[in-house]
């Protein structure tokens, strides 16, 4: 495979590019699953035949661990590694990325730089120079919030940004003082709301790429079901990693459904700790069906494997869990209608696929009975 150096990687957005970058850890606990699986096996060569020398597997398995460290001591090498945020001056976007810092601190991965996107200069556009003025308004808080990294500005090009030359030109009025052209003037749009026939269905998904306004969507949608349908009984939930609707909507989020208006509910559920739960709640049920396979019997290392087999679920299995808690929300609370705010297209794609997926991996894992 050629050598390439530097390595530009264009991520996922923030929750699926935190997993990525948990990536090494993941892998680790893959390694542990293997040596507890290959431990049964050195056990029963040791025992018979009174030594044991690591053989291909091992040197494999060594070779793989090195890797990951390497790997690791990589992301959090700051000479060698640089984490580059990109965000707009809008303020949803500028709370996921200092949840999206907090995040990459607790890896040990450093950020240096902040690109500030989309940046609107003074226009005679009355809608623009709103647009203008809202992000002055969050520029002005970012050197408080970020106090510790650099600042890059990059203003809204006027062409889609698609070909060489716009690519290449693309910096070039990148700036980093605090001038924008301030003008605190609002200006009132000639912009009128459009009527549209909003009628409920138990179960609306808003999908699309990162940074459409998904999000926005999802929240004023159901803000405005629950207008339209006070008699309906409302559940807003995120799919998404990042979690944003508690941002959008202003109020503070925790794992049990908020009331935001007298019918509408919102919810954001912490996908891997409800895969915790269920870990827990079903680690003593492995542990008492192996016992009663072979009652006499200690299986140590069966129940070890079975025990790390299970911490190794398919990636996003956690939240499939999340959103059958949800559906079953809608049954037991009686939730009239369902808004799901998701991830990004392609996770979105994975997440109705999930299924399939979940049950080849169910009967992989009952198939060591």
């Amino acid at each position: 495979m050629p050598s390439f150096q530097p390595i530009i990687v264009d991520t996922a957005p923030t929750g699926h590019a935190l997993r990525l970058l948990a990536m090494p850890e993941t892998l680790e606990r893959w390694l542990k699953v293997l040596d507890t699986l290959l431990a049964k096996r050195r056990y029963m060569i040791q025992l018979y035949k009174r030594s044991y020398q690591a053989d291909e597997i091992d040197k494999f398995l060594l070779g793989l661990n090195a890797e990951i460290k390497r790997m690791q001591s990589l992301l959090q090498d700051e000479t060698r590694c640089r984490f580059v945020p990109v965000m707009l001056a809008e303020k949803i976007v500028i709370s996921e990325t200092e949840d999206l810092l907090s995040e990459l601190n607790k890896q040990g991965i450093s950020v240096q730089e902040i690109l500030v996107n989309r940046l609107i200069t003074e226009t005679n556009c009355a809608n623009c120079q709103n647009k203008h003025n809202r992000q002055i308004q969050q520029l002005q808080s970012l050197p408080e919030i970020f106090a510790n990294h650099q600042l890059i500005k990059i203003p809204l090009n006027g062409k889609e940004i698609r070909s060489n030359e716009t690519l290449l030109s693309f910096f070039d009025n990148a700036f980093i003082e605090d001038d924008l052209a301030v003008q605190q003037t609002f200006i009132q749009s000639d912009f009128h709301q459009p009527k549209t026939d909003l009628q409920p269905t138990e179960f609306m998904i808003f999908a699309g790429k990162g940074g459409v306004g998904k999000t926005t969507l999802s929240c004023t949608t159901a803000l405005n079901l629950a207008n339209e349908f006070p008699a309906k009984k409302i559940l807003l939930f995120s799919s998404d990693p990042a979690h944003s609707i508690g941002d959008c909507l202003a109020v503070e989020m925790d794992d049990k459904p908020v009331r935001i208006r007298e019918n509408l509910f919102a919810f954001q559920i912490d996908a891997s700790a409800e895969f915790d739960k269920l870990k827990r709640l079903y680690a003593d049920e492995i542990a008492n069906l192996l016992n009663g396979l072979v009652p006499d019997l200690d299986l140590t290392f069966d129940k070890e494997v079975m025990e790390r087999l299970l911490d190794l679920s398919p990636s996003g299995v956690d939240e499939v869990m999340a959103l059958v808690r949800v559906l079953e929300m809608l049954k037991n609370e009686h939730f009239d209608v369902l808004v799901l705010d998701s991830a990004p297209t392609g996770h979105l794609l994975r997440l109705l696929e999930m299924p399939q997926l979940l049950d080849s991996w169910i009967k992989a894992f009952f198939s060591r009975f």
